[in-house]
């Protein structure tokens, strides 16, 4: 199998064309996100402790902000795909 040419275009499932310079940019987005999320919850792990100190909770009850924190991430993540998807970046951003 050769190399593909980045001029060469990708018909995706709903017959949309994109180039192959796109399709790497959504992967590397997607690699740098991914890492980026990690560190985040590295964050907050690391935050525990002063978590624990400063509203006087177990380390138990305060790693409950951490999965609070992801929960909220994600939700939030996933909303604003729904909303782009469905009014579309113009729009959204008039």
């Amino acid at each position: 199998m050769g190399a593909i040419a980045n001029d060469e275009m990708i018909t995706a499932k709903d017959g949309q064309q994109h180039s192959w310079k796109s399709v790497k940019l959504l992967i590397a987005t997607l690699i740098v996100s991914t890492f980026g999320d990690g560190f985040c919850g590295v964050m907050m792990a690391v935050a525990l402790p002063n978590i624990s100190e400063t509203y006087h909770v177990s380390i138990a009850t305060a790693n409950w902000v951490t999965v609070g924190y992801a929960i909220v991430a994600a939700t939030a993540v996933m909303t604003a795909a729904t909303v782009l998807a469905r009014i579309g970046l113009k729009k959204l951003f008039f």
